[in-house]
């Protein structure tokens, strides 16, 4: 006997939220996802006070879930390869050479995952440079969520999101959550994010005007 599984309205809700982020219009909110790091995992629950076996993508309603495992990422530090006027060739941290991105557009490609903010990648730049031509997934720098005051993420993470303005623009780490940040820092940044993501933005003071 077949089953049928029948989605439900929230599924469909997140569905619509990541669509509409990814060809440019302005869903509910900004969606929020990531990647994590077993250990960061560990960590957050252990500070957070919560059961061992808490998701955190239910926890915290994140709009994708990441089914593959993490695999414990052998990081090398990064290295510039080749870099023109018209190009620039990276070697990341993890052991994977990208080729500047905005070639990406003439080929129809729809998002780029991860922005490195550790690669000199600034979304706010990005977005004034290309417009919409390409969607944006992640620039909040996992650096900066370890070591920075809540005053200086909160600077941070609302300026990124001017980049969400149009949609085009999905929020989470540059490329994934490590054990450096704690549980706090992570709740803190995500429901900021929340607060301050619902359209039409409310940017306050970290408000671009020359985006739009």
């Amino acid at each position: 006997m077949s089953m049928v599984q029948t989605r439900t309205a929230k599924c469909i809700g997140k569905l619509s939220r990541m669509n509409k982020a990814l060809h440019h219009q302005q869903p509910d909110r900004v969606p929020v996802s990531d990647w994590f790091w077993g250990s960061f995992l560990k960590r957050w629950r252990e500070e957070l006070g919560l059961p061992a076996e808490t998701d955190i993508y239910r926890y915290y309603d994140l709009n994708c879930v990441v089914t593959r495992p993490n695999r414990g990422p052998h990081i090398r530090p990064f290295k510039v390869l080749k870099e023109t006027p018209n190009e620039i060739i990276v070697h990341t941290g993890f052991e994977a050479v990208v080729q500047q991105i905005f070639d990406y557009i003439e080929v129809g490609i729809d998002a780029y995952n991860p922005l490195e903010a550790k690669a000199g990648l600034d979304v706010v730049d990005l977005r004034r440079q290309y417009g919409h031509r390409l969607a944006f997934c992640g620039n909040m720098d996992v650096v900066a969520w370890s070591d920075g005051t809540h005053e200086e993420l909160k600077r941070i993470a609302l300026t990124k999101l001017n980049a969400a303005k149009g949609g085009g623009y999905i929020f989470q780490s540059d490329h994934s959550v490590p054990n450096s940040i704690s549980g706090q820092k992570y709740d803190y940044v995500v429901k900021l994010v929340r607060e301050h993501g619902r359209y039409p933005l409310q940017l306050g003071a970290y408000d671009l005007p020359d985006l739009n």
